[in-house]
């Protein structure tokens, strides 16, 4: 019965949902539902879409091409949208999965919210 149940949990959170362009991804056992904003192209966490006035990940978002990152930021490999998520947000890079096991750079922000951090650049 256990199996059964921790089947069906897991095939929930990979299930195919209803709302369009959106995607889950995961962090050990915590999972993140992220919408494709319209606006931006970019993935945003669900909850921030309904208030994005507020949301930083939104606010970043729009101020993109603004941001430069230096060569000295990007040494060694850097990625480009992760220097962004410290150093000018002084967000919290998440390395996060999706369904089928591919990782992804986040930026989590002061507020919660998440966005792509390839996004961001």
């Amino acid at each position: 019965m256990k199996i059964i149940l921790v089947l069906l949990t897991i095939h929930t959170a990979f299930a195919a949902d209803p709302v369009q362009d959106r995607d889950v991804w995961r962090i050990g056992t915590k999972y993140y539902s992220f919408q494709k904003d319209k606006t931006t192209n970019a993935l945003l966490t669900a909850d921030c879409l309904g208030k994005k006035k507020s949301c930083e990940a939104y606010k970043a978002l729009l101020n993109k091409n603004k941001i430069q990152v230096s060569e000295k930021d990007r040494a060694g490999g850097k990625n480009p949208g992760a220097v962004v998520c410290k150093k000018n947000y002084g967000g919290e890079v998440l390395i996060l999965r999706n369904s089928a096991d591919n990782e992804s750079a986040f930026c989590k922000f002061k507020d919660n919210s998440i966005a792509s951090a390839s996004d961001l650049f």
